[in-house]
């Protein structure tokens, strides 16, 4: 069974402010669902998010399994964003053509193998 985790919002003014959760909580609160013991509301209910959080979060677990929830985010120091900034007004290029590039590569070296 499902650990039931109390999640305490924050409500400022009438502004929502959502809590996160861990890649774990994610896996946990899908793998309840899929167990069939409890329904997406009600599993929703207990973890303090709406039924649509929760089917989101199944549908990306079917779809690409627990890697969907880990963090693929990299930081860069302020040299190397200074050096693509000059790259790119360089070369003319845009951040958007930037971003396609740089996942492009990605993409490429996730689909490689040896």
């Amino acid at each position: 069974n499902c650990t039931r985790i109390v999640r305490h919002t924050l409500t400022i003014r009438g502004a929502f402010f959502m809590v996160k959760f861990s890649p774990e909580e994610k896996i946990q609160a899908v793998k309840e669902y899929l167990s069939g013991n409890d329904g997406g509301k009600t599993i929703a209910n207990s973890i303090g998010v709406h039924a649509s959080v929760l089917h989101k979060w199944i549908k990306q677990y079917e779809q690409f399994g627990e890697f969907t929830f880990e963090k693929r985010y990299t930081s860069y120091p302020a040299q190397y964003k200074l050096d693509v900034l000059n790259y790119m007004n360089e070369q003319g290029t845009t951040m958007l053509d930037q971003a396609f590039d740089r996942l492009t590569d990605e993409d490429k070296l996730l689909n490689h193998s040896d």
